[in-house]
């Protein structure tokens, strides 16, 4: 089984301005077995991390997209945080696990600037 993030990295961005961000997760059974499972997520206490799906069953090479949202639950220092998602088994063990990497700006903002040419 594997877990693929729709967006071009595996970051997120969030400050105290815009305190949550939502990405698109793809889960694909890459094996020859249906698979049935839970998808979990775990945050560190200054962020809230929800999915919208957590019960998961897959045929072999069937794709489910889920979102994830990471939201600041506690404003603190800014700095990397990581959420992480785990694909589990029904006996509980992890299947599959990712992490996303959020950059908590605190009261900062980041603004990109691409060249014209």
């Amino acid at each position: 089984m594997t877990m693929t993030l729709q967006e071009i990295s595996d970051r997120m961005e969030i400050n105290n301005l815009s305190p949550s961000q939502t990405v698109a997760v793809t889960l694909t059974n890459r094996t020859d077995a249906p698979f049935t499972g839970t998808l979990a997520v775990a945050a560190p206490a200054m962020l809230t991390a929800t999915v919208d799906k957590t019960d998961v069953s897959l045929a072999p090479e069937e794709k489910l997209t889920v979102n994830v949202t990471a939201e600041v639950a506690q404003k603190g220092v800014a700095g990397e945080q990581k959420v992480v998602l785990s694909l589990l088994r029904p006996d509980g063990s992890v299947e599959n696990s990712r992490e996303i990497t959020v950059d908590y700006l605190a009261n900062r903002g980041k603004l990109v600037v691409k060249p014209s040419y």
